[in-house]
């Protein structure tokens, strides 16, 4: 396995963007997404077509999250204002506000496969000794945050409560557009239900719960697999973490 420095040196030339093919991407992807709802909207097609279009919206904005993630590790767009107000308008949009995403997946980055420390950003990791010689309300805690179905309902678990309500509560100042997206989404919720139950559901409800589940999932995925290797704070390494735990 090579050393970090290595490592560093034989990705450099990856590393560097383009800056034509980051706003094909962008607007690519934002193309297609607008095509599947006004499909939703204005395709005289039955019901079970539209939902097919509505779950194929669902992916796109996970298409776009990841399109975000990037954008928010400066690895794309840096310095574009353009860039910036169309992505950080994705995050209020999509439950994952600019501040609580930042703080939250930077830790999650730092210190990502290290026991007692992954839960900020990700989803908890405890040693089954551990687990055992806990009191059953952190077991349950543990249980529940891991839970499929925390995952399967992430709109509301992950994103509405944990990602906007939670660090609002904790901190208002600091997480003010924490409110702003709630706020926004619930303006977003109450304009497309006054054209229909059925429009709200293909448009807004049905996408962001296949997004949602599937972020959640993606980010469950990445450091509980099989073969993953955990080490705890003393012994924690960056390149084993990243090599090894990911």
């Amino acid at each position: 396995m090579r050393t970090l420095p290595e490592l560093i040196r034989d990705t450099t030339p990856f590393s560097k963007e383009n800056r034509l093919t980051s706003w094909w991407v962008l607007l690519s992807t934002l193309s297609v997404m607008t095509a599947l709802y006004l499909g939703i909207l204005f395709l005289d097609v039955s019901f079970s077509a539209k939902a097919v279009f509505s779950t194929f919206a669902g992916f796109v904005l996970v298409r776009l999250f990841i399109i975000y993630h990037d954008f928010k590790h400066e690895s794309i767009f840096q310095k574009s204002i353009p860039a910036r107000i169309i992505l950080d308008t994705y995050g209020i949009l999509a439950l994952n506000p600019p501040n609580i995403w930042t703080r939250s997946h930077n830790y999650h980055h730092k210190y990502n496969s290290q026991i007692y420390s992954a839960n900020i950003g990700s989803f908890p990791i405890m040693t089954k000794n551990d687990y055992l010689k806990a009191d059953w309300k952190v077991r349950a805690r543990y249980l529940l945050d891991r839970h499929p179905w925390t995952i399967a309902t992430g709109y509301l678990s992950i994103f509405i409560f944990g990602m906007c309500t939670r660090s609002f509560i904790k901190d208002p100042r600091r997480h003010w557009d924490s409110l702003l997206a709630l706020v926004v989404h619930a303006l977003l919720v109450a304009w497309v239900a006054s054209y229909g139950l059925d429009v709200l559901f293909l448009c807004v409800l049905w996408p962001m719960t296949i997004a949602c589940m599937g972020g959640a999932y993606l980010f469950y995925i990445q450091h509980n697999f099989p073969d993953m290797k955990l080490r705890g704070r003393g012994e924690w390494d960056y390149l084993f973490a990243a090599i090894k735990s990911s």
